[in-house]
């Protein structure tokens, strides 16, 4: 496990679970939040589980390349055929937009709704402080509540952080697809009620 940047939450990237550092009680993330309140569609994609696992995989490498690169320290040579045309709308979609990121795969517990998740991007979006989150796929309808939820997360932490929430669509093409501003506070709402949900079947144990 590695302990986030906080120091309030250790993180084990095998099962991809929190646990908090004071008494060690695992806490769910925006995305299992999400899930367990069945606002997400992944079952329903007709796709074989190995097809999934390898769409997955694409994923983590596609985001640990974008973290290297934004942090100076990517070395494209190394990058995997597969990963290389995700990885070149990333840069493609910084050189377009002059995005700065100021906060990079930040790991927050919400202070007070015991709530954690990772933060792909906080970065200066003309000129303002906007929320980013990175797809390798489609952006889906949920990905509202989700975003809605992270900048919560970063408003908790007294992180600088416009309304403004965005997506962005890395594609197999080498292009993307920039999705947002979502601005509207009911999608935090809908969070909540999941998280309510959530809450009530664990405390239920169902």
């Amino acid at each position: 496990m590695q302990t986030t940047k906080d120091g309030k939450l250790k993180f084990d990237q095998v099962s991809h679970t929190y646990r908090r550092t004071d008494n060690g009680a695992q806490v769910k993330s925006v995305t299992q939040v999400i899930d367990a309140a069945g606002l997400t569609d992944f079952d329903s994609i007709p796709i074989a589980d190995d097809v999934k696992a390898r769409a997955m995989l694409r994923g983590t490498y596609t985001h640990k390349a974008t973290e290297l690169f934004d942090r100076n320290e990517l070395d494209v040579t190394t990058l995997d055929d597969t990963v290389r045309p995700y990885f070149s709308g990333w840069a493609k979609f910084r050189a377009d937009t002059g995005f700065m990121p100021i906060e990079i795969e930040l790991q927050l517990l919400h202070p007070t709704l015991n709530y954690c998740g990772t933060l792909d991007r906080i970065g200066l979006l003309g000129g303002r402080h906007v929320t980013l989150d990175i797809k390798t796929g489609a952006a889906c309808a949920w990905t509202r509540i989700q975003t809605a939820a992270y900048s919560q997360l970063a408003a908790g932490n007294q992180i600088a952080c416009a309304p403004e929430r965005y997506a962005l669509e890395l594609q197999k093409t080498g292009r993307y697809k920039l999705h947002g501003p979502w601005t509207d506070p009911n999608d935090f709402n809908v969070f909540l009620a999941a998280l309510t949900i959530t809450n009530w079947h664990d405390n239920k144990g169902l």
